[in-house]
């Protein structure tokens, strides 16, 4: 494949995409979406829609898989002992990153597509965190640890979505102050 057919290809990739996501970001349920209405959106033939996906499904999946390298990019580099000092980096990390891909986000999360969408995040979250949170405050009671991470996470979560829909007012530097004062405290039930 040549160098302008990759670049073509990349670009139609890009198009679907986008045009799936302001789709669903109007509501649409991915179910009412058809391969003909997003061909025609990106100006290609069904056929050429083909080549790069088996179906919608197919398309989001590789929507979501791109969302969660990227989000796993986040956390690259990342040590726990940072999280002694100030989880604030981190934080601020993720909330440009909410922040850069909230039509997505919000369409998602708001629109219920898919159920592991959120348990994906939660996993990759968990295995960021919780190792790290259990490093640093070592106990006897890993139930403890779980119902912290469960806590901490799903605020967390509904924080940002608040944020997201409320039309990204404060600033991310307000936000990941707050992000992180909400952690810090609640970590203090680590330590007892």
């Amino acid at each position: 494949m040549s160098s302008k057919s990759d670049r073509r290809s990349i670009r139609t990739k890009k198009e679907l995409k986008d045009n799936l996501i302001a789709l669903l970001s109007t509501g649409r349920i991915i179910e009412s979406i058809s391969v003909k209405e997003l061909a025609d959106l990106a100006d290609i033939s069904r056929s050429t829609f083909y080549l790069h996906y088996s179906d919608i499904y197919d398309l989001l999946d590789d929507i979501e898989n791109d969302f969660f390298d990227e989000f796993r990019s986040v956390f690259d580099g990342f040590h726990p002992e940072e999280l002694t000092e100030s989880p604030l980096p981190r934080i601020d990390g993720m909330l440009a990153f909410a922040a850069k891909n909230s039509r997505l986000v919000l369409s998602l999360a708001d629109n219920q597509i898919d159920m592991s969408f959120s348990r994906k995040i939660k996993n990759i979250a968990h295995g960021i965190c919780f190792d790290s949170w259990s490093q640093l405050y070592p106990v006897s009671d890993r139930t403890k640890y779980e119902y912290f991470f469960s806590f901490i996470f799903s605020g967390c979560i509904d924080l940002i979505l608040t944020w997201l829909r409320g039309g990204i007012k404060e600033s991310r530097q307000y936000m990941s102050d707050l992000l992180e004062t909400f952690i810090m405290d609640g970590a203090s039930v680590l330590r007892s």
